[in-house]
């Protein structure tokens, strides 16, 4: 298996859904575990999808139907802003009282995010929210009456069998954080649900994401939806060979083009760890993780592209 000199994690290329290549470093491999930060919010949206198919959820229904403790200001909020990043909630320190470096329960950094001052109204503009993720989970959580980890298992992570993946859980193999080589104490992630919970490795991401194309999860027309542009960017997010542009937003995934055609993805963002999963034109996918948050995958990408 190649490695990429001064690269700390795992890089797996695939065509259909089959890997086709990985290229590894720091003693990482397809099976090390990471935090895989906000790809998260990527599942979070499938099961989303997954339960609206079911009928259990309606993606524009009043938010405060699942959340009745919300504030009045919020009865304009739906399903639909918090997946598209359109509510208005704020990001981490947006939050009066947010800290994600300090550990908390998930109880308390619901209360934190229901009374925080929306940022700006709801269906306005794109404005990237952890804290409107973790909504999405307790939506799915009152919705079924299962917790969020135990719900993500039974839909997603056990039928696939994603058995080194989980939610809130960080495996004691877990490749350790680093930043510029340096040790990082990792956040406790197991409050953040939705939003940045999960450990996995490029093995099951490569599983995952090969389900999530091929229909083994949701229907075309809800994928469809996922990768439909919800928010658009005021300017786009280009890498610096312009073969990749990201314009918006969709549920869960980030739209735009690879050399010039249709492309979607999620990336992640934890102290000590990147991730990134990626669809891209004639059937290739990506998916790289990383635990060293220095790393910059536009740098790494072009390599192995």
């Amino acid at each position: 298996m190649p490695e990429i000199e001064g690269f700390s994690g795992v890089v797996t290329l695939t065509r259909a859904g089959r890997p086709v290549t990985s290229v590894t470093g720091g003693g990482c491999t397809p099976t090390t575990p990471f935090q895989i930060a906000s790809v998260s919010k990527n599942f979070a949206s499938t099961l989303t999808m997954m339960l609206v198919e079911e009928g259990l959820l309606d993606l524009h229904e009043p938010l405060d139907h699942w959340l009745p403790e919300a504030p009045r200001s919020w009865h304009a909020l739906s399903l639909h802003h918090l997946l598209s990043n359109t509510s208005g909630i704020g990001h981490w320190t947006d939050v009066p009282g947010m800290d994600p470096f300090v550990p908390a329960t998930r109880d308390e950094r619901l209360e934190l995010v229901l009374r925080a001052p929306l940022q700006s109204e709801p269906g306005r503009q794109f404005r990237y929210s952890s804290p409107a993720f973790i909504l999405v989970g307790v939506v799915a959580e009152r919705a079924t009456g299962s917790p969020y980890g135990k719900l993500l298992a039974e839909r997603i992570l056990q039928p696939l069998g994603l058995t080194r993946t989980a939610s809130g859980i960080r495996p004691p193999d877990a490749a350790p954080g680093h930043r510029a080589g340096k040790p990082v104490e990792p956040w406790d992630v197991a409050s953040m649900i939705g939003s940045g919970d999960l450990c996995s490795t490029a093995e099951d991401l490569v599983a995952y994401a090969r389900a999530v194309e091929d229909g083994g999860l949701v229907s075309p027309a809800s994928l469809a939806l996922m990768r439909t542009r919800h928010s658009t960017f005021i300017e786009p997010d280009r890498t610096p060979d312009g073969r990749l542009e990201v314009t918006g937003y969709g549920y869960g995934h980030y739209v735009g083009t690879f050399d010039g055609r249709p492309a979607a993805l999620h990336t992640g963002d934890n102290p000590g760890y990147r991730s990134l999963v990626g669809w891209l034109p004639d059937g290739v996918g990506i998916v790289a993780l990383s635990n060293e948050d220095s790393v910059r995958w536009e740098d790494v990408l072009a390599r192995v592209l």
